[in-house]
């Protein structure tokens, strides 16, 4: 575990804003939310992996997991077991993935598809589907232009992903959130576009 990796920067730096956050604002609606998702994942992840691959995963993932959890998740009432019981399936459901991918791949062909495929399951990937790149506000006015925006944000993300596959120097800035950073970088490009479109047909 190398302390210097981008990534733990990144990791402190949420988990800072989130700290502030629910102190100044109850972002969370407490602490113990926080606590319950993290806690949950963290267990999860290091029992699941100890337990199907023979060694303890890198925590980070899980951890970034049970951040997003405990800002995705709003009951009603004040009760833990939805955070608890969200966490823990998170988590397992990213290994029933690689167990099925995993049987797939040894009946198919193989290769890196297992590594690049189980992110999605998580649902730091959903807030990120779901919420940041179809957010009306920060999108293309048209429905094609969105089809091609997003697959080309899927571009930009897979070329990031190969990039660290194959430790490409120039695109090491890029590793700690490739899917954030890959629509950081189109998503600007593609408004401007659009707006520029929409000016010229005014005009």
């Amino acid at each position: 575990m190398k302390w210097s990796d981008p990534k733990y920067l990144i990791v402190f730096l949420i988990t800072l804003v989130l700290v502030a956050g629910e102190a100044r604002y109850d972002i969370l609606g407490g602490y113990d939310r926080l606590a319950t998702t993290l806690g949950i994942c963290i267990a999860t992840e290091v029992v699941l992996s100890w337990w199907l691959r023979g060694r303890v995963a890198n925590i980070a993932s899980a951890y970034i997991t049970g951040i997003s959890l405990a800002l995705l998740t709003k009951p009603q009432a004040n009760i833990l077991w939805p955070f608890a019981l969200g966490a823990f399936i998170a988590i397992a459901s990213k290994y029933v993935l690689i167990y099925r991918l995993a049987v797939l791949r040894n009946a198919i062909v193989g290769g890196p598809v297992l590594a690049e495929l189980a992110p999605i399951t998580g649902p730091m990937y959903q807030l990120f589907v779901f919420f940041m790149v179809t957010d009306p506000r920060t999108t293309v006015s048209t429905r094609r232009g969105r089809m091609l925006v997003v697959a080309i944000v899927a571009l930009a993300e897979t070329i990031i992903r190969l990039g660290g596959d194959f430790q490409v120097a120039l695109l090491r800035p890029f590793y700690p959130s490739p899917p954030i950073l890959a629509l950081a970088i189109v998503g600007p490009i593609a408004m401007w576009w659009d707006l520029y479109r929409q000016g010229r047909k005014a005009t």
